[in-house]
C-alpha cells in the first residue's frame, strides 16, 4: 500500500481523535523519511523527524521511535502515555490504548514482541519480551503480557490468563457505533474484532 493510501486509511480509522490522527500521521511520514535509502531525500526530511521528536514525542508523550514497523490500519486510541519499542513490529488494524508499553525485558534487539494483524490492546497494557501475540486477539485493560498469545484469543489480567476465543465474524459491542460507521464509509475495518478479507 502507497503511503497515501496508508495515511488515508489511518485518518479515517483515528477520526474520533484529532490527536491521535496528527501522532498516527506524523508517525507514517517520519517513517517514511528515516526509512528512506537516499541520503538526500533523508537530510531533506530532517525538519520532519524534528517536529515528529518533539511534539509527538517530547510534548505529547507517545513515544514511538520512527523506525517502528507498524502495520496498515493503526488506531491509537486516545493518544497519550504510549511507548512502543523500536523493535517491536505489528501487524495491520491494531488498535493501542492509552497507556500501554510495548517492549523488551533487555538490551537485546531479538527480545520485542511481534503482533499480529486485528489485535485490540487495552488501556494501561504491559506487552514485554520477545513473545509473539496473534492474529485477531483482544487484550483487556491492565494486563501483563509476558507470553505469546495463541490467534483468536481473548486475554486479560496479572498473571495473563486466556479466557476465551474472539467470535470471528461478530462484533465486539463496546466498539460497535465505530465499526458501523467504518462499514457505512465502505470498508470493513476492525481492530480485531473479526476476520480479515
Amino acid at each position: 500500500m502507497r503511503l497515501l493510501d496508508t495515511i488515508k486509511l489511518d485518518i479515517k480509522i483515528n477520526s474520533c481523535s484529532r490527536k491521535a490522527t496528527i501522532a498516527v500521521v506524523l508517525f507514517r511520514v517520519a517513517h517514511s523519511v528515516k526509512t528512506r535509502k537516499s541520503l538526500l531525500a533523508r537530510l531533506l526530511g530532517l525538519p520532519v523527524l524534528a517536529i515528529y521528536q518533539l511534539l509527538i514525542v517530547w510534548l505529547w508523550d507517545i513515544d514511538i521511535p520512527s523506525e517502528t514497523e507498524i502495520g496498515v490500519g493503526f488506531n491509537l486510541a486516545h493518544g497519550s502515555k504510549v511507548v512502543i519499542n523500536g523493535a517491536t513490529k505489528l501487524g495491520n488494524h491494531v488498535l493501542v490504548r492509552q497507556g500501554t508499553t510495548v517492549g523488551n525485558k533487555s538490551a537485546h534487539i531479538n527480545d520485542s514482541p511481534v503482533i499480529g494483524n486485528h489485535v485490540n490492546i487495552g488501556a494501561n497494557c504491559v506487552i514485554t519480551g520477545g513473545i509473539s501475540i496473534g492474529n485477531n486477539v483482544t487484550i483487556g485493560a491492565g494486563t501483563v503480557v509476558t507470553k505469546s498469545i495463541p490467534s483468536n484469543s481473548i486475554a486479560y489480567g496479572n498473571p495473563l490468563k486466556i479466557v476465551g476465543k474472539t467470535i470471528i465474524g461478530k462484533v465486539n459491542p463496546t466498539n460497535f457505533k465505530r465499526i458501523q460507521l467504518v462499514e457505512k464509509q465502505g470498508e470493513m475495518l476492525n481492530n480485531g474484532l473479526y476476520t480479515s478479507a
